[in-house]
């Protein structure tokens, strides 16, 4: 039996695979890179939407929203919920 040197048709195949995968990714990271810039854009005024309790304003202006003011409004809105639900029962 003779043994064979060199890389044989394995490795040509792994080349080529690896040529389309970086093709496919190389095209799948373009379209995704306009979407990425819009996402990450500094005008921060049109992407956080308070939902009226305010924290969207406090991260426009570079804080963090009061985690004890959010638990209270969402302990008052939840009580809310649950006497409209005993209501319609």
């Amino acid at each position: 039996m003779r043994k064979q040197g060199g890389a044989g048709l394995g490795m040509v195949m792994l080349i080529v695979v690896m040529a389309v995968v970086l093709v496919l990714v190389a095209r799948s990271w373009r379209e995704v890179g306009a979407d990425a810039v819009a996402v990450t854009a500094p005008d921060l005024s049109t992407t956080v939407n308070d939902h009226g309790t305010g924290a969207g304003e406090e991260l426009r202006n570079g804080g963090l929203p009061n985690l004890d003011v959010m638990r209270n409004e969402t302990q008052a809105h939840s009580e809310e919920l649950r006497e409209a639900l005993e209501s319609t029962e």
